[in-house]
């Protein structure tokens, strides 16, 4: 959380908008008895009741559109590795190191294929091309792709499937 928190701060910093950093609110869920070895459909499910009742809690109102309430970001075994492999320790920004996070698409569902879709290796059971999350670098998650997918649709440009990993 210092690594992420850090480079929220080192990009905002570019921005000249530090200012955001005193209201940034980072929900973070850690029950291990579920979300330990989770796969993605369960921090998905996971996440979806919380983001049902979410936005009247914290803001007093309906269903939100924001990015907080449409993406989570899971932190499995393999991302933690990469992450603390080799990337420098906060407060240096990291600007170069592989490490990544899985960004979960809450209203992801498995569609049908169709028949001239190509069957791709099956990841978490799914063999179709959209698997309902992507590896990002977590340098960019928070500010850069929370930007880039602020519209209704704009996954599906910034998708990449795993194990590529998404860059901003």
């Amino acid at each position: 959380m210092e690594r992420l928190r850090g480079q929220i701060r080192y990009t905002l910093e570019i921005y000249n908008g530090l200012d955001m950093m005193d209201s940034l609110s980072i929900t973070v869920f850690e029950d291990r008895s579920i979300l330990d070895g989770a796969s993605t459909s369960v921090v998905r499910e996971h996440f979806k009741q919380w983001a049902a009742t979410a936005p009247q809690q914290e803001q007093g109102t309906g269903p939100a559109l924001s990015q907080r309430y449409r993406y989570c970001v899971q932190v499995d075994a393999v991302a933690l590795e990469s992450v603390v492999h080799d990337a420098p320790s906060p407060p240096q920004p990291d600007i170069i190191s592989d490490g990544f996070v899985n960004l979960i698409w809450k209203d992801w569902e498995p569609s049908r294929p169709g028949p001239r879709e190509e069957v791709e290796e099956s990841i978490e059971g799914c063999t179709q091309h959209k698997v309902g999350w992507m590896r990002v670098a977590y340098q960019d998650v928070m500010v850069d792709m929370y930007y880039y997918l602020r519209g209704w649709n704009d996954w599906y440009p910034e998708y990449r499937r795993p194990p590529e990993v998404a860059r901003a």
